[in-house]
């Protein structure tokens, strides 16, 4: 079965790196796939009777250089791949 598009999300743990590898490898299947990297930071919330307190976080450059970083790393052929970093926060639900 060939894949147009693949997500996979990556948060630097040993399994998220063997999910990473098995989307490589599905995505090498076909030369025209999209292999597209999600990574994801789990934010605490602290929940005090009704309310909900979700502290401010600040990711810095240096931070997401080393994610891509980490990644390029992981790819088998960083010759021939293009990685582009995007940063997207969510709203906060409480």
């Amino acid at each position: 079965m060939i894949y147009s598009k693949i997500v996979v999300a990556y948060d630097g743990s040993e399994i998220s790196e063997k999910a990473l590898d098995s989307a490589i490898k599905l995505a090498k299947l076909n030369h025209f796939s999209h292999l597209e990297i999600i990574h994801v930071i789990n934010i605490p919330k602290y929940v005090v009777g009704e309310a909900v307190y979700i502290p401010p976080v600040e990711i810095n450059s240096d931070y997401s250089e080393q994610i891509t970083t980490q990644i390029q790393q992981l790819l088998l052929n960083p010759d021939n791949t293009h990685i582009e970093s995007a940063r997207q926060s969510s709203p906060n639900h409480s």
